[in-house]
């Protein structure tokens, strides 16, 4: 059906519902603007169909042995985020965030995310960390061979493991968050654990696999954690993110990384969470933000080896469990 003939139908329609006005044969509005919409639609359709038939097809296609079509469209399912960056909620004004704390929108700090195989839905903050390899690529390269270095010493890399292990039965299910080049996942999965470890920088994750086989170890922003998206369903009993991995948080996503964890923690589960004093993260805020994320404040220490806590503490253990 051409343009013409649809505009000629639309037409007949207007001019069909007038005369029956004058000719005292009453037309519902309600009842002629629905068969003018749905004549308007099948017009539409019949165009896109003309369109469709008329388009060319290669050479041979639909023989015996021809290659299948591309489809005209496609959607990767691989685009989709690990955790949603678009939100269609609405706030009251006392909820929504100051422009101090908001996520930018632009400049250094921010990446892209794409959503649906679209550019440009939403941004998140890059962590420290990203931005300090983006500035010098060999970073992960050095980190990762200070600690090889380390282990080739004989130096103890287990501390942060061996606490975790206290807190948790056998067998138990462990998440490292912020895992690194793995080397307190290793641990945790040498005694027995089911361990998964994530790291936002693919180098570090390459380099646990290498060293350390047997975890599950996946590269993915702790911002946007959505585990049973990839499969891994499953609440953990316990989550370590050691290695001042907070410290290194963007600041805007500092609350989104901590609900996220609370949000893959099973109910009787515990975290422990260890970072240094100096680092652009007060102590006392992250408590707060940890209470604001469904956490409540188990027990405060200042090393990993259970030395307790105090006003003067440079470095901060929180076991936290579920509010």
């Amino acid at each position: 059906m051409s343009r013409v003939s649809c505009r000629r139908r639309r037409n007949s329609l207007i001019s069909a519902r007038w005369r029956n006005k004058r000719s005292g044969s009453w037309v519902p509005y309600s009842a002629s603007l629905s068969v003018l919409a749905s004549s308007m639609i099948s017009c539409r359709i019949d165009m896109l169909s003309m369109f469709i038939k008329v388009l060319p097809l290669p050479v041979g296609a639909g023989e015996p042995g021809a290659a299948p079509l591309t489809p005209l469209l496609e959607v990767e399912p691989t685009h989709l985020p690990l955790y949603p960056v678009a939100s269609t909620r609405t706030f009251a004004p006392s909820q929504r965030r100051s422009a101090a704390t908001r996520r930018p929108l632009s400049g250094p700090g921010a990446s892209l995310r794409r959503v649906g195989g679209c550019e440009n839905v939403a941004m998140v903050e890059q962590s420290l960390w990203m931005q300090k390899i983006t500035a010098d690529p060999g970073h992960s390269d050095w980190y990762v061979e200070r600690f090889r270095a380390m282990a080739r010493a004989g130096e103890d890399l287990a501390g942060e493991g061996r606490l975790v292990d206290a807190l948790v039965p056998r067998r138990a299910r462990i998440l490292d968050a912020g895992c690194g080049q793995g080397r307190t996942g290793a641990y945790l999965h040498s005694v027995g654990h089911e361990v998964v470890g994530v790291d936002g920088d693919a180098r570090l994750i390459a380099a646990a696999r290498q060293d350390h086989p047997g975890p599950q170890w996946l590269v993915g922003d702790l911002a946007e954690l959505n585990l049973p998206a990839r499969g891994i369903s499953e609440p953990f009993d316990a989550i370590v993110s050691a290695g001042n991995v907070m410290a290194f948080l963007a600041p805007s996503t500092r609350v989104p990384v901590l609900e996220r964890l609370r949000a893959h923690l099973s109910p009787g589960g515990r975290v422990a969470i260890g970072f240094g004093a100096g680092r652009g993260y007060e102590f006392g805020e992250f408590l707060r933000d940890a209470t604001g994320a469904g956490f409540a404040t188990d027990l405060l220490l200042s090393a990993w080896d259970l030395r307790p806590f105090t006003e003067d503490s440079t470095f901060l253990v929180a076991l936290l469990r579920p509010a």
